[in-house]
């Protein structure tokens, strides 16, 4: 009988997206501060906003990287993946809760939060499927 692995699949094409995007727009703060805050955020650009851009882009690439990482840990079947992802998805659930809290981002809320969800949800189903293969 031929294993499911859909909660596996689901989640590492979230993964991807994930690393993607957080690699993505890292790199964009760090190499072109003004034009990721203004077509990003819609924020006019000022030269004391340049150590934002810095943080930003760095907290970015280090999630992306997260991301990164337990994606291929997620491939070779080691758990330690989908607990890392798992970790990024709340990360991501938290961050869209908080923006929508504090600036009323609705576009967090749904965007993020249901992303963060739903990494959570299929890192859970990934983690059971890998653990029932070992």
């Amino acid at each position: 009988m031929k294993e499911r692995k859909i909660g596996r699949r689901i989640f590492v094409a979230l993964l991807i997206v994930h690393s993607v995007v957080a690699l993505g727009f890292g790199f964009t703060s760090l190499l072109n501060f003004p034009f990721a805050l203004e077509t990003g955020f819609q924020i006019p650009y000022s030269s004391e906003l340049e150590i934002l851009g810095v943080v930003m882009g760095l907290e970015l690439l280090f999630l992306g990287g997260i991301a990164s990482l337990s994606l291929i840990w997620t491939v070779k079947g080691k758990p330690e993946g989908t607990i890392t992802g798992i970790a990024v998805g709340i990360y991501i659930f938290i961050f869209g809760i908080v923006a929508f809290l504090k600036f009323g981002e609705t576009q967090a809320l749904y965007v993020d939060s249901i992303r963060g969800v739903l990494t959570i949800i299929f890192g859970y189903m990934a983690y059971r499927e890998i653990k029932k293969i070992k």
